[in-house]
């Protein structure tokens, strides 16, 4: 599979899960109209960021495409803010709007890690 095709594979991802809670909820998808109800439909059903990992799938595809090592540095560095975000923003945030909804749905799906 060439590069530009697997660039090809986060960019639907990207694109369409913003929209695919908004279906589900009384709020919105943009910032300012946060959803009043916990996404744990569609795409969230089987990852925790599906529009982080679209993206970052994005960026890694392009860095492979165009053989280039700055966007691969760009992409590590989205990897880690994005990380960071949601570890110490968007997750207790989510915590405390939510509560124990959250807390159930943190519990079924564990953040990956290297450690096995």
């Amino acid at each position: 599979m060439r590069a530009g095709a697997r660039s090809s594979l986060g960019f639907p991802a990207m694109v369409t899960t913003p929209f695919s809670g908004h279906a589900y909820t009384a709020g919105g998808y943009r910032a300012f109209d946060p959803p009043r109800k916990l996404v744990i439909r569609g795409p969230y059903r089987f990852v925790r960021n599906p529009m982080y990992i679209g993206a970052g799938m994005t960026l890694a595809g392009a860095a492979l495409y165009y053989e280039s090592l700055a966007i691969f540095i760009c992409t590590c560095f989205f990897f880690l803010i994005t990380h960071l975000f949601v570890e110490l923003y968007e997750e207790p945030t989510l915590r405390r709007t939510f509560g124990g909804e959250w807390s159930d749905w943190d519990e079924r799906h564990r953040r990956q890690s290297c450690e096995g």
